[in-house]
């Protein structure tokens, strides 16, 4: 969403810091990259859940579009240079210290002091939230397991839509939503759900946390280090 708004920010970022990563492992002599890919290069492609080896050719907004440009210098990189490159492709990461411009920081915010959500779109859009204790287990996974190129999906594969979301943080906080409806936005995806097959195979990788665990656990977090 915020890429809309700056989308040069997100290419110096994504692409251009990219570059900068994979140039000095290729000066250093590094051999092995892991890369911090995103679910939002799937877009809107079908079917779901996403599988690794999807098109990818229909990004939704900037961000993807980076994130996309930066897999596909990886590749190159691995192809001339003979870098070791695992690509994980996060799905929709929450938890403690997570992002205030997320939506389960900000549902939690709102919720807590009593004001209102708004929510874009009618709530049935999903996510595959995934915790971030699950997302970090997978990239040690494949810190100790080099492959020559690949790109894995980690995920949940548990995916809810943002209504029921909500009502997951309503029962944690014994509080209940304020919602405020506005229209849909344009760039934004309306499911994601990861095929994790392949990360099990390669990597051994499961989710272990509940969405109720892990959002019980922010709360916690969020009372004690973001309120009064």
């Amino acid at each position: 969403r915020n890429s809309l708004k700056n989308p040069d920010l997100y290419i110096k970022t994504n692409v251009t810091g990219t570059l900068n990563v994979l140039e000095a492992a290729r000066e250093m002599g590094v051999k092995d990259v892991v890369f911090a890919g995103s679910s939002s290069v799937y877009g809107n492609d079908e079917p779901i859940p996403s599988k690794e080896d999807a098109p990818c050719l229909k990004p939704l907004n900037p961000y993807a579009m980076s994130k996309r440009s930066a897999e596909l210098l990886c590749y190159t990189y691995h192809m001339i240079y003979g870098l070791n490159v695992t690509i994980l492709r996060f799905f929709t990461v929450y938890g403690p210290k997570g992002r205030p411009d997320m939506s389960p920081y900000i549902f939690t915010q709102s919720l807590l002091t009593g004001k209102k959500i708004n929510l874009n779109g009618d709530g049935r859009a999903t996510r595959d939230f995934t915790n971030i204790k699950d997302i970090v287990r997978g990239i040690t996974l494949a810190l100790a397991k080099p492959f020559g190129y690949e790109i894995i999906n980690l995920g949940a594969s548990r995916p809810v839509s943002i209504k029921k979301f909500i009502s997951v943080l309503e029962k944690i906080t014994g509080k209940k939503a304020k919602i405020k409806y506005l229209p849909s936005l344009s760039g934004e995806s309306r499911n994601t759900y990861a095929d994790t097959s392949k990360a099990k195979k390669l990597l051994g990788f499961e989710s272990k946390i509940t969405l109720e665990a892990g959002l019980t656990e922010f709360v916690d977090w969020f009372k004690a280090n973001r309120l009064g």
